[in-house]
């Protein structure tokens, strides 16, 4: 966790909004706490799965903070990343969840944390 503190304090200056202050180990702890809490994690598409691991991403919609967490990624859904064609013309990269079965309309979906292990 220290490293990713770290690495959040370090790279800060890289956004327009911090370029003229550094950011302290107080504010990067907490951004590394939001992140932590509100984040979820992303699974890449098919196509680079074998190469590149799922990310974490925060989503700026305020009906996602409040959404039924479940552990079992068996029985909630995760997000992953798809390629799609906006308007036929043009590829895009969004981020989607895919039910695993048919549900039925008012069924409640869960979405899995994905947490990383304690290691990570």
């Amino acid at each position: 966790m220290a490293r990713n503190r770290d690495l959040i304090r370090n790279t800060a200056g890289n956004l327009t909004f911090f370029a003229k202050e550094r950011v302290g180990q107080a504010e990067a702890t907490w951004a590394l706490a939001v992140i932590m809490r509100h984040a979820r994690v992303v699974h890449p598409h098919q196509d680079v799965r074998e190469t590149r691991h799922p990310r974490m991403y925060l989503f700026p919609f305020a009906e996602l903070l409040d959404i039924q967490l479940h552990p079992d990624p068996g029985i909630a859904i995760s997000f992953q990343e798809e390629i799609v064609l906006e308007n036929g013309k043009r590829e895009e990269e969004v981020v989607v969840q895919i039910a695993r079965k048919d549900m039925p309309k008012g069924e409640e979906v869960y979405l899995w944390p994905g947490r990383l292990s304690n290691s990570e």
